[in-house]
């Protein structure tokens, strides 16, 4: 994965999708496509982008295609994991990030059980699926529970955070519920923004949250 430029991983994964349907690997091309999608959706979220929608539509698309695509392949580990996790958290926090609801609860109950078919694989997880768990609760504007697994992740409490991107969410998950209560949000949105690594989008969102908060001269 390219990192941070989102436009060119987003070629890449292109290029390897094009490839790997060349070679006859479908699952791997399938895949690629889906993780491109992903990439634009990134790139449009730094951008501040009106093709922010265009693109979530497409990736949500592209991710059925792929979830049909890979259902019958529960044998494979790799299938499974993206089944059952890589699709639906992709979706919904992508979702999030762009200030859309979207309780797919198909996406949810896909990530509640992925422990029947990779259960190692979700126990060295549990922090990035109670993120999007915090999500699911925003969703549904249970405001309490949003914001009890948003400071859980944070302070370590499911277990160490495989992406700094699932860290700045949980940041962000609290400052929405702040704003959602009328409460000071600034604190949270600047714990967001120090994130370092792989944030670029959440960071831009963050920022773009507190120029709008900022006194007006």
């Amino acid at each position: 994965r390219v990192v941070g430029n989102y436009q060119l991983a987003a070629k890449s994964h292109e290029r390897s999708a094009d490839i790997a349907k060349t070679a006859g690997d479908e699952k791997t091309a399938m895949i690629s496509r889906f993780c491109a999608t992903v990439e634009r959706v990134n790139q449009a979220l730094v951008d501040d982008s009106n093709n922010v929608w265009t693109m979530l539509v497409e990736m949500r698309k592209i991710g059925d295609q792929l979830i049909s695509s890979l259902e019958g392949m529960k044998e494979d580990s790799t299938a499974v994991r993206w089944l059952y996790f890589n699709v639906p958290v992709h979706r919904l926090i992508s979702y999030f990030w762009a200030g859309q609801r979207y309780d797919d609860l198909d996406d949810y109950r896909r990530l509640d059980e992925l422990h029947i078919y990779d259960l190692e694989f979700d126990k060295s997880n549990k922090s990035s699926i109670a993120v999007t768990s915090a999500i699911h609760s925003w969703n549904r504007v249970d405001f309490k529970n949003a914001f009890v697994l948003a400071a859980d992740v944070i302070q370590g409490r499911f277990g160490p955070l495989l992406s700094p991107e699932y860290l700045a969410t949980a940041h962000l998950i609290l400052a929405q519920v702040a704003l959602a209560r009328s409460e000071k949000a600034e604190q949270h949105f600047r714990a967001a923004v120090a994130i370092e690594g792989s944030a670029h989008q959440v960071r831009a969102i963050a920022r773009r949250a507190l120029d709008l908060s900022a006194p007006q001269a």
